[in-house]
């Protein structure tokens, strides 16, 4: 960790934050943030360390979307390619759902509004793929944004199949092994990959939040386009939802206060702060976990504002 003095008003907003998360009994096992490059504070919770395996839940799909960004990136795939060509070993009969394009995934506007996710609770070993094109669509895909936990299984698969290569050995190559942040998730018997259950150390979480940070580029080499990182952040898809949960982008959210966040269950957050070239990360244990966003923009978020206004 480079050594950099914190301002006054960071440190005193830090120990606010977390005082605030203590009075709410809300447990956080890391606080990470950085200045583009450079981390300039980390904490961990015993018996953690910055090195330990985490499950990310859905900040996962943030992550993972860097796949199919690298593959549209050297042309092996376009948003307005038809889901269903990347799949010709299922059989898709709805008309709705033959007319899904690589981009109502990304932004989850397939149409649908079951999600078969849930099959996975009863058989871990269950085709998500087959799964997925035998739920029908609601409403034609692009028009509606649902939340779909079966998206990212959809998202890998398309990447996989569009690159000829195993999405893990994928990912390895490209970005988990250069910027030595290893992501780890099970398989199941039919070799299908499992990208809700991806795992990642606190250090490794705040490489992809610096990457989306510096649009692509870490410690000076370019990972992704610049144009395709902010493509990525933009908002696309109103949610239909208020305050922090009102836009998404990518597999990604928009934050109210500025910038975006990678956001998953039990409190796993990266908040990536463009304008003020500022990145966070937490990883927490919290079954209700909301409160940690609302009390990041009350608390730190200030804090941190007023610090790169002084710079």
């Amino acid at each position: 960790m480079k050594e950099m003095r914190l301002s006054t008003r960071l440190c005193d907003g830090i120990k606010a934050f977390l005082k605030d998360l203590d009075n709410h009994d809300y447990r956080i096992h890391s606080l990470m943030i950085a200045s583009g490059d450079d981390v300039i504070y980390r904490s961990i919770a015993e018996p953690y360390t910055f090195d330990t395996p985490h499950r990310l839940f859905s900040s996962a799909k943030s992550i993972l979307v860097l796949g199919i960004m690298k593959a549209m990136q050297d042309g092996y795939l376009k948003t307005t390619d038809y889901v269903s060509d990347f799949f010709p070993e299922y059989e898709v009969t709805d008309p709705r759902l033959k007319k899904m394009i690589v981009e109502d995934l990304l932004t989850m506007c397939t149409g649908q509004e079951e999600d078969p996710f849930v099959l996975l609770f009863q058989d871990f070993d269950t085709d998500l793929f087959e799964a997925f094109f035998k739920t029908p669509a609601v409403e034609m895909p692009g028009e509606k944004f649902r939340y779909n936990n079966t998206v990212p299984h959809l998202v890998y698969g398309v990447t996989e199949r569009a690159v000829n290569e195993p999405f893990e050995v994928y990912m390895n190559r490209h970005f988990c092994d250069p910027l030595h942040a290893p992501l780890l998730a099970p398989i199941n018997t039919k070799g299908q990959y499992n990208p809700v259950v991806t795992c990642t150390s606190a250090d490794s979480f705040m490489k992809y939040a610096q990457l989306f940070l510096l649009e692509g580029t870490y410690r000076g080499k370019e990972y992704i386009k610049p144009e395709l990182i902010r493509e990525a952040t933009r908002m696309h898809t109103a949610t239909g939802m208020e305050g922090n949960y009102a836009g998404y982008g990518w597999q990604i959210w928009m934050n109210k206060f500025g910038g975006y966040r990678m956001d998953g269950g039990w409190g796993q957050y990266a908040f990536i702060l463009p304008q003020e070239n500022i990145a966070v990360t937490v990883m927490s244990d919290m079954t209700k976990c909301e409160y940690l966003v609302e009390a990041f923009e009350h608390i730190l978020f200030p804090a941190i504002k007023e610090m790169a206004a002084d710079r």
